[in-house]
């Protein structure tokens, strides 16, 4: 039911390895949004619908549903491993009037890359009702980390996204490699661990040893083995990545 003195922002997007089989009807943190709707038509094409009451005026209806529509981006990609592109403003309606804007892109987000999916889920009924919740959750820290964790899966080349991830590894302890490195054999214990060149004493996994080896001018390094090795081992960083991420907020 839409009220009489309510702004409905909506907008399309690509989510090419998610399909919901229904609409989801989520509340907001935001109390200037009374709800939030995420469906999908066609193949790939995702539209969210916000619904701001008691907002009349253009400007601020589309600073809060742009606002918005990157922290349900965001929070869609980590829960589906499937990154939102190609964000739109669909359309936007005002109390007493209709005004449409068509596919024009969004100002200030910035998301066209090309991704291709690995494949297409449909969650579950289960999967859409913890995917709801954590729409509803209130703006925190993790959402600066989830921002960065769909930035990594945007990237065309997995030199970026390694670097990206390990970044966020960083990021969640504090700056320190060895913390960094206690968090990788926590969620994969038989990681490949070698000597540090640095000191010639201190043990550094495999993915700090590849990130020290891109970011650094290490001696008797083949740039393009390690480029090769960041290839193969960058899907396992996503999945280490993201289990910290979810130990560390509790998503």
């Amino acid at each position: 039911m839409i009220a009489r003195n309510e702004t409905i922002v909506k907008y399309s997007a690509c989510a090419e390895g998610v399909e919901f089989a229904s609409i989801i009807n989520a509340k907001s943190d935001n109390d200037s949004v009374r709800e939030i709707r995420i469906w999908n038509e066609g193949k790939d094409t995702l539209l969210v619908e916000f619904y701001l009451p008691g907002i009349d005026s253009w400007d601020k209806a589309l600073k809060i549903a742009k606002q918005e529509m990157v922290l349900v981006a965001d929070r869609l990609c980590f829960e589906f491993d499937s990154p939102v592109t190609d964000i739109k403003l669909a359309g936007i309606t005002l109390p007493q009037h209709q005004y449409s804007q068509r596919l024009r892109i969004l100002d200030g987000v910035k998301i066209h890359a090309k991704v291709e999916a690995k494949g297409k889920i449909i969650p579950g009924e289960s999967r859409v009702a913890k995917f709801k919740k954590k729409l509803e959750q209130p703006h925190s820290e993790a959402d600066l980390v989830l921002r960065l964790y769909q930035l990594a899966f945007l990237q065309e080349d997995a030199l970026s996204q390694f670097m990206i991830l390990y970044h966020i590894l960083l990021f969640l302890a504090g700056d320190k490699q060895k913390e960094v490195d206690s968090l990788i054999q926590k969620f994969y214990p038989e990681v490949e661990v070698s000597i540090s060149p640095k000191d010639g004493k201190t043990q550094e996994s495999i993915f700090t040893r590849l990130r020290n080896e891109l970011a650094h001018n290490r001696p008797d390094v083949h740039l393009q083995i390690t480029i090769e090795k960041v290839r193969n081992m960058v899907d396992k960083l996503k999945g280490i990545t993201k289990s910290a991420i979810s130990e560390k907020f509790d998503l």
